[in-house]
């Protein structure tokens, strides 16, 4: 592979990318965050095709949902099945 090519990902790769793009916005923007489906496609590298594919699937599995405006962000049940503490991942309670 050369410099500056992207690498074939696989289905599931380009999901996890997605879902963690889209866990990073809930986290960063709250319940209410959603990324535009053209940022989506910057933010993973993948190839349209296979980004578009992936969030297809990811919404027949019920963990992502697309918005009215065209964005997507993870649905209240991935959220609580990611953090099941009810804690986004990263954010510490203090305990040590």
């Amino acid at each position: 592979m050369q410099a500056g090519e992207t690498r074939s990902r696989s289905g599931a790769e380009v999901a996890f990318m997605i879902m963690r793009v889209l866990a990073t916005a809930r986290v960063l923007w709250a319940r209410s965050s959603a990324v535009p489906m053209d940022a989506l496609y910057v933010l993973v590298p993948a190839g349209a095709a296979a980004v578009t594919l992936a969030v297809d699937r990811l919404r027949d599995e019920g963990f992502a949902e697309l918005l009215a405006d065209g964005s997507i962000r993870l649905t209240d049940r991935a959220a609580r099945e990611c953090c099941p503490t009810g804690e986004p991942a990263g954010v510490s309670s203090g305990r040590v």
